[in-house]
């Protein structure tokens, strides 16, 4: 792939990186907690923040939009490992065309 397609590619990606809602690393844990005597549903989100497990309560009302925040992030770290991806072949690809440059200039 030309160095100026990479580039349009990244610059792509970084596009639709930007325009995601909101989003979230991490997981969403369905249990249950015991309360008076009866058991009830609870759930939390589950991420990793320097290492250490980080838990977040989430009430009910929040499931959806925090399923939503979770699925955002899938595609986001999607996007940034893409983005690494094609930013180490511009790299490669603008070191070959040094390379080739200099190659050039060494003839002359």
């Amino acid at each position: 792939m030309e160095l100026s397609n990479l580039l349009e590619a990244r610059r792509q990606c970084i596009e639709e990186l930007a325009a995601l809602p909101g989003w979230v690393l991490g997981s969403l844990v369905q249990t249950e907690r015991e309360q008076a005597g009866r058991k009830k549903p609870f759930r939390y989100l589950s991420r990793s923040v320097h290492g250490k497990n980080r838990i977040t309560y989430v009430a009910e009302h929040q499931v959806r939009r925090v399923r939503e925040a979770l699925e955002a992030g899938r595609v986001a770290k999607d996007l940034l490992g893409r983005i690494s991806d094609l930013t180490m072949a511009i790299i490669k690809a603008q070191n070959d065309l040094q390379d080739a440059e200099d190659v050039q200039d060494a003839e002359q």
